[in-house]
């Protein structure tokens, strides 16, 4: 990272930039995701048509794939009603997930990624829906099934019969939906929604091809076409799916298996036997819908009615469809200025063209209208790019004010390293079948063979990265700051375990480095090593599980309190010479480390609240005394009164790990160090701090975050008060691991590694950022995006707060005309 001199001047400059780039991440990304807004002046209108259906029924089977329904093995008589009826394939929009259908379905709009955060926890939408229109033009409504109705839509309904809660994924409750269903089927509703959700969950739980999956569509087919039979003939008849899906049960993504489903419709209003060429697009229901039911389509919808399954004459079916497509470019003039396309072709809905001109004229107005409503928000937006360009141009300035030796060589090698990434991602979760997981698993065995040679011939590894230290930096740690979340954790974990037992045996790696066979086991200290693969076991659990990562050990209160106490304990003893403790005064020490985790659920706001304040108080007391033992057992506590009682676990092994590296660097001289050394270095600390913020999360999803941090039982704690909490946690843990492994070292290694840790974290938000909006079309590519993000622009401020401490530091020892204090006892 350059000279390891530092001035008051820079480190403003740092902060400064430091700041600015988080800020404009997050406007970035908020900016990217947030849905086109409601117009004012667009306000519902008059029906397009007078009412063709006396009552309406649609039914959603979710996750009910194009080919299983047309399969007449599996599912005999949906296949023969997609034979009989009026009916064709109709795709999901690009974020193929049961919210965004639904928001699609009710309201015209498209989901976009907006929906990532959504699909879990749904809430009405700002735009007007044709359920919203029927409810105030006197129709009664009724849903049954899937909360997402209910979620978005659910003033507008008047009888319910929701899902149960907290079913596992693999319960079959197909059977209480059915009963729900018939029962608002003999009330006397207009129109009723019926979303089945068991044959999505039984295809993930099992996959599509398999037996069980086979058996359960087979049956749900038998079960459909009992009650539809029984219906009354003044009932007209929708069925579909909200999306596809994977040979493995997942959906979320832009490709075709994920998208397509089938349709099909009967009864009054509905004209018999059709089957289009073309493929319907799911907006084209949130239209149509409308008209069968007589009331105002979506004001701010951009669908298309589906004229030829009208049972109307061919030039009222044109009529309907121009209306329509007026409306809808009416609607597109209001979000955006780009229409005239879809202008262009609305002047094909003159009277005195034929009918068939007319709709296909109308057709075409509304598709366009859609993509330029679809081209002036979102990740396809004119500001994406201008966006990313400033970010980038942000980070370079940020790893210049670093010191970083910037040239040619080292850009071009990290763009590349960026933008295989990106490929990587965009060509992979796109694969059909289950090669997208077999890819991975063949890139994770390439990687790790790959570092198996920095184990067995560390001499050899490190001499090649001495020569070639210009582009260096981006394989080691570029490939881990730019790869995707999922990847991020085994590969994380397999250089910690690599870089943290050469490191314990050997300090540092040279020319003369033995093979980890040959001289390893005479060099390692016995105790240092069973303390880290102590360490190391304790974050296995964060390589081997996505989700739920910590959560699921111990669930009984009392032995969580009582095995964390006991490691707390533990670690205090074993660290106890540092912190210049010893005999009796070990027992208040103990006290205030193992107090957070037995009486943070009995206090309540206020004493809380103040314990925790004290405990961070006393953390900030010993940094600016630069005592750094006790200011580290300080501030773990401090984190504890804000963490869940897992937490620990992940906690206590990544500062224990930080530090029992920092004292194996610290025995090997900085004049003795070889440059690529600070490179390994500079990995492993972010593997510490990635690997910390994965495990307090409990995953790499956004929703296993501990959105009641700091709460103490508050049930009106501020949304800020939490984010409050959330970013004390994720950037005091950063913090600590920087401070564990730096404490010991000398002043310019120390700095060195300050730097790099701010800037590894840093360019790893823009690699974030970068993967959001260029292959942000994927549901969990943005999922994993949107829970890894937060928590590393947090510890980008650990890593600032590391960097600002050593600076402080070694001014002070500077005016002082003497050495920096590193580990006073």
């Amino acid at each position: 990272m350059g000279t390891s001199k530092l001035s008051w001047k820079r480190l403003l400059l740092i902060v400064t930039l430091s700041c600015l780039f988080g800020c404009g991440v997050v406007a970035a990304v908020l900016h990217s995701v947030e849905p086109p807004p409601a117009p004012a002046s667009i306000r519902p209108g008059a029906p397009l048509a007078p009412r063709l259906s006396a009552r309406l029924l649609l039914v959603i089977v979710d996750g009910l794939r194009y080919d299983v329904a047309t399969d007449p093995v599996r599912m005999p008589h949906f296949a023969a009603a997609m034979q009989n009826h009026t009916s064709g394939e109709i795709w999901a929009g690009r974020v193929s997930m049961t919210t965004s259908a639904v928001l699609t379905l009710g309201t015209g709009q498209r989901g976009r990624l907006e929906q990532v955060i959504r699909n879990v926890s749904a809430h009405a939408p700002p735009h007007n829906s044709w359920l919203e229109n029927a409810k105030a033009q006197g129709l009664r409504l009724g849903v049954v099934g899937d909360h997402a109705w209910d979620q978005l839509f659910g003033a507008h309904f008047d009888e319910k019969r929701l899902d149960p809660d907290g079913v596992a994924i693999d319960v079959d409750f197909n059977a209480q939906s059915f009963a729900n269903t018939r029962e608002l089927l003999s009330g006397q509703l207009d129109a009723i929604v019926a979303h089945f959700v068991t044959p999505d969950h039984q295809g993930h739980a099992y996959g599509i091809r398999s037996l069980r999956y086979t058996e359960h569509i087979h049956g749900f087919d038998q079960e459909l076409a009992t009650l539809l039979s029984a219906l009354p003939k003044n009932f007209t008849v929708v069925v579909t799916s909200d999306h596809g899906a994977a040979d493995s049960g997942t959906h979320g993504t832009d490709v075709p298996v994920q998208r397509r489903s089938p349709i099909f419709a009967y009864g009054p209003g509905i004209r018999d036997g059709v089957h289009l060429p073309d493929p319907l697009d799911q907006l084209d229901l949130s239209a149509t819908l409308p008209v069968l039911l007589g009331v105002s389509p979506p004001a701010h919808g951009t669908g298309n009615v589906i004229s030829a399954w009208l049972d109307v004459s061919p030039e009222v079916g044109a009529e309907i469809a121009c209306k329509n497509a007026a409306r809808v470019v009416e609607y597109s003039a209001a979000v955006t200025a780009d229409t005239a396309a879809a202008r262009a072709a609305l002047a094909g809905c003159g009277t005195a063209e034929m009918p068939e001109k007319r709709d296909h004229s109308a057709l075409l107005a509304v598709r366009a209208a859609d993509d330029a409503v679809t081209r002036a928000t979102g990740l396809t937006s004119p500001t994406t790019l201008p966006w990313l360009g400033a970010l980038g141009v942000a980070v370079l300035a940020l790893c210049l004010a670093l010191g970083a030796r910037l040239n040619a060589q080292s850009v071009f090698a990290g763009a590349t390293v960026l933008a295989v990434t990106v490929w990587l991602i965009v060509v992979v979760e796109r694969l059909p079948s289950i090669w997208p997981n077999v890819a991975r698993g063949s890139l994770l065995v390439v990687g790790n063979a790959l570092l198996l040679t920095l184990l067995l011939w560390p001499a050899r590894f490190m001499s090649t990265v001495e020569r070639h230290l210009s582009v260096a930096p981006a394989l080691l740690p570029g490939v881990l700051v730019a790869g995707y979340p999922a990847d991020i954790c085994p590969e994380a974990f397999v250089t910690l375990v690599l870089g943290s037992l050469l490191l314990v045996g050997f300090g540092a790696l040279n020319h003369d480095t033995p093979n980890f066979l040959r001289g390893y086991w005479r060099a390692a200290k016995p105790w240092r090593l069973l303390a880290v693969s102590a360490c190391l076991l304790l974050l296995a659990p964060i390589a081997t599980t996505q989700n739920g990562t910590y959560s699921g050990y111990l669930r009984q209160e009392w032995w969580r309190h009582g095995i964390g106490s006991a490691l707390l304990v533990v670690w205090l003893w074993g660290f106890r010479k540092r912190l210049a403790v010893h005999g009796t005064a070990l027992a208040p020490w103990a006290l205030a480390l193992v107090a957070p985790l037995w009486l943070r659920p009995l206090l309540g706001p206020l004493t809380g609240r103040a314990c925790w304040f004290a405990y961070g108080a006393a953390f900030v007391i010993w940094l600016i005394r630069r005592n750094y033992p006790r200011a580290i057992a300080a501030g773990m506590a401090a984190t504890l009164w804000v963490a869940r009682d897992f937490e620990i676990w992940p906690l206590l092994a990544t500062i224990t790990l930080a530090w029992l590296l920092g004292d194996a660097i610290a025995d090997r001289p900085v004049s003795d160090l070889p440059r690529a050394n600070r490179l390994l270095y500079a990995a492993l600390a972010f593997c510490l701090v990635y690997l910390l913020r994965v495990g307090i999360q409990d995953g790499l999803e956004f929703g296993g975050m501990d959105w009641g941090a700091g709460a103490f039982k508050d049930p009106r704690v501020s949304p800020i008060l939490i984010g409050a909490a959330l970013t004390f946690k994720y950037a005091l843990g950063a913090a600590l691991i920087g401070i564990a492994l730096c404490q010991r070292l000398e002043a310019r290694l120390a700095l060195d590694l300050g730097k790099a840790l701010l800037a590894c974290t840093c360019l790893r938000v823009f690699a974030l950022t970068c993967t959001f909006f260029i292959a942000g079309s994927s549901y969990w590519t943005a999922l994993r995006v949107f829970g890894d993000l937060p928590g590393v622009l947090t510890l980008a401020l650990g890593a600032l707060i590391v960097l600002t401490t050593r600076v402080a530091a070694l001014k002070s020892a500077a005016a002082s005309q003497s050495p920096v204090e590193t580990s006073p006892t």
